[in-house]
């Protein structure tokens, strides 16, 4: 088997992408005043640290952080949030997390709410 390595994006691709991601964000909620970012621990949830980052550069809204951890490998939910889910009811939830294969992880991290 090879061990060859293959490049998909540079650092200043997954910047631009990033970014992108951002607008995209914005133009799809712009009516909102507030939105969560959701981070499905744990590489969702730094990706979701970087997109607030991002968000609070382009725009004046206020954006929030949550960081879910799951048991990925249970049949049923087994989930935590790192603050109660009562802080962000009625507030628009963007789900994020690094990949998406089956869609279980989102399938699950939409059940928590």
């Amino acid at each position: 088997m090879s061990s060859k390595k293959t490049l998909i994006l540079d650092k200043e691709q997954i910047k631009q992408k990033s970014i992108r991601i951002a607008y995209q964000i914005l133009e799809d909620n712009f009516e909102e005043n507030t939105l969560v970012l959701v981070g499905i621990a744990d590489r969702g949830y730094v990706f979701a640290q970087r997109l607030q980052k991002i968000l609070e550069e382009i725009s004046d809204k206020d954006i929030e952080l949550l960081k879910v951890t799951m048991s990925k490998t249970s049949r049923s939910l087994k989930a935590e949030t790192d603050q109660p889910i009562e802080n962000v009811k009625n507030k628009t939830l963007i789900l994020v997390d690094d990949v998406l294969n089956s869609g279980r992880t989102l399938a699950y991290g939409l059940g928590v709410f």
